[in-house]
Formats: structure tokens, sequence, C-alpha cells
């Protein structure tokens, strides 16, 4: 029977879960659209901000 050592089992448990973890936040990361003239449908960063109030759009006194 093939006997493993606890702590070479535990580094690759652990040598896994941060690669899958470095992956993971590289593609969540990535996943903006670039706004460029080409590509009208791109949207810039922040673009879904809420609708402006009466009280935000009021001339000053």
């Amino acid at each position: 029977m093939l006997r493993i050592d606890g702590r070479l089992l535990a580094a690759s448990v652990v040598g896994v879960f941060l690669v899958g973890a470095a992956t993971g936040f590289a593609l969540s990361s990535g996943g903006t659209t670039p706004v460029t003239a080409g590509n009208p449908d791109s949207t810039p960063a922040g673009a879904s901000t809420p609708a402006p109030t009466p009280a935000s759009t009021a001339a000053p006194a």
C-alpha cells in the first residue's frame, strides 16, 4: 500500500488551494469590457449609478 507523509499531503492540499484561489481571482477580476470607440455597447466602470434625486439637482440658494 502506498504510504503518504501527512506533511506532504497537507502541502499538496495547500498548494492546490492557492492555485485555485489565484486562478479564481484572476478570472473574476478580468471581466470588464474596455470602453472604446469601436465598441459602442461597452459601459464605463461605475456607469450604473442611481438616478439623481431632486435635492441633488436643485439650484443652489
